[in-house]
């Protein structure tokens, strides 16, 4: 038994205390087994472990000059170490001691060093975290619900005028949970049982106290691929599907095609502009000519043209002297 967990002490010890920038001594890995795990082991052994280590998939190197082992290749790669820390850290979505756990499972698996290195030079608080610890919970509840084919309930939160997330009703939400998507770096649950039949989407990070029904969901459901779904849901916001036209300054081109892919068709009106045409929900579209006002004009349909107009209107007066 020792012998098993002295190759398994060694390999976490290789893994977390060590890379080609920081090799370990094998004086230094023999103490670590001594503080951390109460074993000793003989350099006679040490050598067999790495024999061993090297068949499994884990191959170690020794930097004659410093004198010192590391693993290569290491489990993840510098860049992979560095976009994981970072999703985890910029997600919103997680809340700081979701995020927390996230890590510290993750740093099972990465150089010591190159965190204390992501610390103390990339590394930058996130204040827009959630309030709300629950996501994984809720992903799990969702995930055993969809693959039960059994309905959930949970309560919805909005924030207060305190800016605290807080349940908006007492009764709680009912749905038959369909899909899980990720959506504007968003997690989402697309679910029916709500509008008849019709898709709805909840955010799974604004949800509480979710759990699984006994009562079976609705079997008769026309399967729709859930991210064709997601991304004719532009910002995610609700309401009835539209095929617009937009023509856009050429010079936001990438933007637009991160919003609605490489599958348009592009058509040059003139020459700094380009007109493409997609099917999107209409709050969305409405939302996104407000953001982009002066870089694109939606061309048709008129309804669409109509409601953004008015808008307009509205807002010039919130500006116009007394």
């Amino acid at each position: 038994m020792d012998k098993c967990i002295g190759l398994f002490a060694v390999l976490q010890t290789l893994i977390t205390q060590s890379d080609k920038d920081h090799p370990i001594k094998r004086s230094k890995i023999t103490q670590t087994l001594q503080n951390d795990y109460d074993i000793t082991i003989e350099r006679r052994y040490f050598y067999r472990i790495r024999t061993i280590l090297d068949c499994l998939g884990f191959s170690s190197e020794y930097d004659e000059s410093r004198k010192g082992y590391y693993l290569d290749p290491p489990i993840f790669s510098r860049g992979e170490e560095l976009m994981i820390w970072n999703a985890i850290h910029s997600a919103r979505f997680l809340s700081q001691s979701e995020s927390n756990s996230l890590l510290n499972k993750m740093n099972r698996f990465c150089s010591c060093h190159h965190y204390n290195e992501y610390r103390q030079t990339v590394y930058y608080p996130n204040p827009k975290k959630t309030q709300n610890s629950e996501l994984m919970h809720n992903i799990e509840i969702a995930e055993e619900a969809i693959r039960l084919g059994k309905k959930m309930s949970f309560y919805y939160l909005h924030y207060n005028k305190e800016l605290k997330l807080e349940c908006s009703s007492n009764d709680s939400t009912v749905i038959e949970p369909r899909y899980i998507v990720y959506q504007d770096a968003k997690p989402y649950l697309i679910a029916t049982g709500r509008k008849g039949k019709n898709l709805t989407h909840y955010r799974l990070d604004r949800m509480s106290n979710a759990v699984i029904s006994s009562i079976n969901s609705d079997p008769n459901f026309n399967t729709q691929d859930a991210y064709e779904y997601a991304d004719n849901k532009l910002f995610m916001f609700s309401g009835p599907l539209t095929k617009v036209t937009i023509k856009c300054q050429k010079r936001i081109l990438d933007t637009m095609v991160d919003l609605f892919g490489t599958e348009m068709i592009l058509f040059e009106p003139d020459a700094d502009h380009y007109q493409f045409s997609v099917t999107v929900n209409e709050n969305g579209i409405v939302y996104l000519a407000q953001q982009f006002l002066d870089v694109i004009e939606i061309v048709e349909p008129e309804t669409i043209r109509s409601v953004i107009q008015a808008r307009l209107c509205s807002a010039y007066s919130n500006y116009l002297e007394c």
